[in-house]
């Protein structure tokens, strides 16, 4: 699909909150309401918007200890690499799970509620498979930027 101008408006102002209505949409980009819920439904249709989401506050639910975890793997075989990769997505608290380029396999980002949560995770995912030869982690001490809204 490719995006013109309006597309672009209305993406950005979804970006900034989700439940903005069409109405409002339609009214910021002075287009009516129902050519805009039908450039929104066109774009949920083709992947341009792959999901809507609600953004938790980690804090407000007790996960707000954010750790960074970089791993390497000794054997990347098929097998080794599957069970990894399914152990770790199913795992509570794995928020963001990225394979990468670069001294580590992977970028594991953890929401723990605290340091005894996040030692069971290290325990049961690290420790628990021979398949990892190292990892190495990162205290998050203060956020600067979080967002996965894009900008164009």
């Amino acid at each position: 699909m490719e995006l013109d101008n309006i597309d672009l408006k209305i993406l950005r102002l979804m970006q900034r909150n989700s439940r903005t209505s069409a109405l409002e949409i339609g009214n910021e980009i002075c287009l009516s309401t129902s050519a805009t819920q039908r450039r929104i439904n066109v774009m949920r249709d083709c992947g341009v918007i792959e999901k809507e989401v609600a953004i938790l506050s980690a804090k407000a639910i007790g996960r707000d200890f954010l750790l960074i975890v970089e791993v390497v793997l000794e054997n990347d075989t098929k097998e080794v690499v599957d069970h990894f990769i399914y152990s770790v997505e199913q795992y509570c608290g794995v928020t963001q799970f990225y394979y990468v380029t670069g001294h580590s396999d992977y970028v594991i980002v953890f929401n723990a509620k605290d340091m005894q949560e996040y030692d069971k995770f290290t325990q049961d995912i690290f420790f628990s498979n021979e398949h990892v030869k190292t990892f190495n982690t990162k205290v998050v001490i203060k956020p600067i930027k979080v967002s996965h809204a894009l900008e164009f």
